[in-house]
């Protein structure tokens, strides 16, 4: 029989995780706090956990919704390889800048070290656009050099201009939701206007700071204006976070899925 202290107990945990597992937060919920008061991008472990209580005695099999998002998982992931010498997103040549493997996404990752030799010129890529994801009081207490700061899709259509640039490199606080999120919002537009011209894309070649700002401005502080790093989560920014959630989460649910196999965003 349980003990009275066991059940509150759980409750406890049950609230806890109901707190943090907060999906339109961006990232800034998906944290590990445990590791004293260290901030870390928390384990997937407790996903997978929900995933198999889908699993059905009776048919011994998961769920269809289960079965096919992994499904999908493992398509884009078997044609978006993470590797030095891929192929762009129209296919037509070599990425020009060396990627990193990254466990986490299906994209196109650079890291600070290649971030930072692009600024100083050591790569030859002509003009190109670094995307910073993060909101806006983020952005005003830190960034990269140039970068410009666009937190919502709509943002994006500054950049279908005359003097598009031939790169865009995107990255947020981690680059572990909204970043990602606005790269693939991108390319998903970019292949819905070029539906009959496929593989034909405005922007072929689009990148993600591994690691986002946090790690960039550790190693290249000098790069960054003002140097400063101010987190999502600073308590005397709350009133902003919550005023620029609501301004995201119209966008940022539908976000999470994997692109279908249909609209072949990274192939």
């Amino acid at each position: 029989m349980d003990l009275p202290c066991d059940s509150f107990f759980q409750k406890c945990d049950d609230m806890m995780a109901a707190l943090f597992d907060d999906d339109d937060s961006g990232l800034g919920m998906d944290f590990d706090f445990r590791n004293d008061g260290a901030i870390s991008p928390a384990k997937p472990a407790d996903k997978s956990q929900k995933r198999q209580r889908r699993f059905s005695p009776e048919s011994g099999t998961y769920s269809k919704q289960s079965h096919d998002l992994k499904a999908a998982r493992s398509e884009t992931l078997a044609t978006e390889p993470i590797a030095d010498g891929d192929m762009i997103g129209d296919g037509s040549r070599n990425c020009r800048l060396p990627t990193v493997f990254d466990s986490r996404h299906d994209l196109k990752c650079i890291s600070a070290d290649t971030l930072a030799d692009v600024i100083r010129g050591s790569h030859n890529i002509g003009n190109y656009s670094i995307i910073d994801c993060r909101y806006p009081y983020e952005f005003q207490g830190g960034h990269i050099t140039n970068a410009d700061n666009m937190f919502k899709p709509e943002d994006l259509g500054r950049l279908f201009t005359s003097t598009s640039p031939s790169v865009l490199i995107f990255h947020c606080e981690f680059s572990i939701e909204r970043g990602p999120a606005m790269c693939r919002n991108l390319r998903q537009k970019d292949r819905e206007t070029n539906g009959d011209n496929y593989p034909h894309l405005f922007y072929p070649e689009i990148y993600l700071l591994q690691d986002g700002y946090k790690s960039f401005y550790q190693t290249y502080p000098e790069l960054c204006t003002p140097e400063g790093y101010l987190p999502m989560l600073d308590k005397s920014h709350a009133s902003d976070l919550r005023h620029f959630r609501v301004k995201s989460k119209s966008w940022s649910v539908g976000q999470k899925s994997k692109p279908k196999k249909s609209v072949r965003l990274f192939d």
